[in-house]
């Protein structure tokens, strides 16, 4: 009752109440390690946000996008209960695994770079690799998104093989030697129930998102789990923020995985973890979502197409459409990139810090398989 209190609490923008209530559950005696964490991470981010303003100190006015609005109904979250297939000693039946499913409110922002992270960038990068790198972000454009549901994390080993009955993790992808990416065992440092499943090619995703479809129908009540849209993962990665990350123009080592042994625009630097680390373990952005940068990179609905120039308006005007070339019948794209490519959001545990920024679009083959690619899934209402 309290955690759930407590998510309703933050969900409202009730700051102060939803502190409270974390805190209550850090001195609760049936509170378990995990749910203790989860609140001390939390606190710490209601404390960043009381911190800061909700949008962005180096936006002009044009840029700053209308405060997100929450429908007629409000969505509640939604915690699916998956039954692990396989069972423990003795035939002993495990623990239902839980993937809780937080609501994002409908609204209208701006998607893409700003204009002072035009200046960090090529101030950082140089124009060659600004053009090469960031200018895939551009033109900002207004796109408003639909009420959706999304993962709180992105989808854990535990969640993916009581789904698949299989852990890719377990398998074969490109790893970083230290040296190169190289096609590999995944070392077993990259196992854990609560870490990020990783070596999941897009085509795995999608069949993932279905299976969950199917087997929580009922939890569901007619909604669909799929992957995020590119418009539905930026939205909820700025959670009203139009700063480069959520938790403002920079990103230091104790708020996210990434590759913090490199500085972006004055950050610190720290030791590179150079594996994933547990999902809940560094602080949440206003509306609860955890691990948005850094950690795994995310799978896209949408192909990659080099800018936004020639995006369709639908898309703009209904950011749960995915920009596809199935939906939109334009192809974009050069000799050394696929049709089929996919986007890719967030940075990951090998990335600089100018990569897991909440504009920066990355993509890759829907085919191969690597050990810094994960997924979060969102839930579209009925």
């Amino acid at each position: 009752d309290l955690k759930a209190q407590a998510s309703d609490a933050l969900h409202d923008g009730d700051l102060e109440g939803a502190k409270a209530l974390y805190q209550q559950i850090l001195v609760h005696g049936a509170a378990d390690s995990q749910d203790r964490l989860r609140a001390a991470n939390a606190i710490a981010s209601i404390a960043v946000q009381q911190a800061q303003p909700t949008t962005a100190s180096t936006a002009t006015a044009k840029d700053v996008s209308p405060a997100p609005q929450a429908p007629p109904q409000p969505l509640k979250p939604i915690t699916l209960r998956l039954q692990p297939q396989k069972r423990g000693f003795f035939g002993k039946q495990p623990d239902p695994v839980k993937l809780e499913l937080l609501p994002i409110p409908g609204g209208t922002f701006w998607m893409g770079q700003t204009e002072a992270e035009m200046r960090q960038l090529k101030q950082e990068a140089g124009e060659e690799k600004y053009q090469k790198f960031f200018a895939r972000e551009l033109p900002r454009h207004q796109v408003t998104v639909p009420p959706f549901w999304m993962g709180r994390y992105p989808v854990t080993q535990a969640q993916y093989e009581a789904v698949m009955g299989e852990n890719p993790v377990k398998g074969k992808a490109f790893c970083w030697t230290g040296k190169e990416w190289e096609m590999q065992q995944i070392p077993a440092k990259f196992l854990g129930e609560d870490r990020p499943v990783v070596g999941v090619n897009w085509d795995q995703a999608v069949a993932f998102c279905q299976k969950l479809t199917e087997l929580c129908r009922e939890q569901l009540q007619g909604g669909k789990i799929v992957l995020p849209t590119e418009a539905q993962w930026e939205f909820a990665c700025r959670a009203g923020t139009e700063t480069a990350f959520y938790f403002g123009d920079r990103l230091e080592p104790h708020q996210a995985n990434y590759g913090c042994n490199q500085s972006y625009n004055g950050s610190k630097t720290a030791d590179w973890k150079q594996v994933t680390t547990s999902v809940g373990s560094f602080p949440a952005n206003a509306w609860g979502l955890q691990d948005m940068h850094g950690n795994v990179w995310e799978w896209c609905q949408d192909h990659y197409y080099e800018d936004y120039q020639k995006k369709p308006k639908a898309c703009q005007d209904n950011g749960s459409i995915a920009w596809t070339h199935e939906f939109s019948a334009i192809l974009l794209y050069s000799d050394e990139i696929s049709k089929e490519t996919r986007l890719l959001r967030g940075g990951s545990w090998y990335d600089h810090p100018v990569d897991c920024r909440s504009a920066h679009r990355n993509f890759f083959p829907p085919l191969p398989r690597s050990s810094s690619v994960g997924l979060r899934v969102v839930c579209c209402p009925a």
